[in-house]
């Protein structure tokens, strides 16, 4: 007589379904993230470029005050590109997602792995409750990081996450 897999409850469920989604919605962020920080460093790289050339021309030619405020704002301009992924906190983003993306995939897997166990009777709910907690403690970093849970389209996808 075959007897039928006990239910999966109904919160573990849930807890792999969200995890599948944001082990592919993660590294499309720190994707987005490392874009980001390229682009204003390549325009710091644009601008320090500009002002290393254009620089000794115009002392050269001028040596009057204005001279020097043009060079002076455009060397300034060149270093605060280069801050700006460090003050608008876009390098910590990215390390703090980053270090998400290597919790989230494993504790995925382990979801995965507890939804087998709890069909073949080999666990009970009880032991993997800590998993599902530990999963919600992931799931409330990421939401407070203020991640929108669906792609915009425009990044690239992430890698398929798969479980061996």
């Amino acid at each position: 007589m075959n007897t039928l897999p006990p239910p999966v409850p109904k919160n573990l469920s849930e807890c792999i379904c969200s995890a599948r989604k944001w082990t592919h919605r993660l590294p499309e962020e720190i994707y987005r993230t490392t874009v980001t920080m390229r682009r204003y460093n390549v325009a710091a790289v644009l601008v320090s470029a500009v002002t290393s050339v254009s620089v000794w021309p115009l002392i050269a030619h001028s040596s009057e005050l204005w001279a020097q405020v043009v060079t002076s704002v455009f060397t300034f301009l060149a270093a605060a590109l280069g801050a700006v992924p460090t003050a608008l906190g876009i390098r910590e983003r990215q390390s703090l997602l980053i270090q998400l993306s290597r919790q989230m995939g494993p504790v995925y897997g382990d979801l995965l792995d507890a939804q087998y166990e709890l069909q073949n009777g080999t666990t009970t709910y009880d032991k993997i409750h800590p998993l599902i907690n530990t999963f919600d403690q992931l799931r409330a970093q990421v939401v407070e990081l203020g991640i929108p849970s669906e792609s915009t389209g425009s990044e690239k996808p992430g890698p398929d996450v798969a479980r061996a």
